[in-house]
């Protein structure tokens, strides 16, 4: 990087208006740079965050730098880090307009059945089984109550 005091440009290249107003700039750039305080290498670790419907980045942590670890938390607004979740934009962004709806996808076919198989091979028959052993007899139950006496019948002649 060239030092504050010395031109990029030299007599004898085109545009002298040009080499100084370059010339110019370099030495105001190298001086910021040389310059600029922050925070030395340091990097946010972020966390996201539910706020209402809105996505935000919180600040939890910091990692890689040199010197002092910042102390420094809250979220990550428009112009930097700002207080409150309220106060940091939604990562998401706004919702995009609806597109246009798609074409209609073909029309499914219905598949041709197939043709009918033969027929299995008829299973061998098996023998009958054995007759198995008479059940033995029951006991035998009680005698009934007697009937009514029946109508008398007709005379004989």
């Amino acid at each position: 990087m060239p030092t504050p005091d010395v031109p990029v440009f030299y007599d004898g290249q085109p545009g002298p208006e040009i080499r100084r107003a370059l010339n110019e700039m370099g030495i105001l750039f190298v001086a910021a740079v040389e310059g600029a305080y922050g925070p030395q290498g340091w990097s946010p670790v972020l966390a996201l965050e539910a706020d209402g419907a809105r996505r935000v980045f919180a600040i939890v942590d910091w990692t890689g730098g040199q010197g002092t670890k910042p102390t420094l938390t809250g979220y990550m607004g428009p112009a930097g880090i700002v207080a409150t979740a309220a106060e940091a934009f939604d990562v998401r962004g706004p919702q995009g307009v609806k597109g246009d709806q798609g074409d209609q996808g073909l029309q499914g076919l219905q598949g041709v059945q197939g043709l009918k198989g033969d027929t299995g091979e008829q299973g061998v028959k098996g023998d009958q089984g054995d007759q198995g052993p008479q059940g033995l007899q029951g006991v035998q139950g009680p005698k009934g109550d007697t009937g009514e006496q029946g109508i008398q019948g007709l005379q004989g002649i």
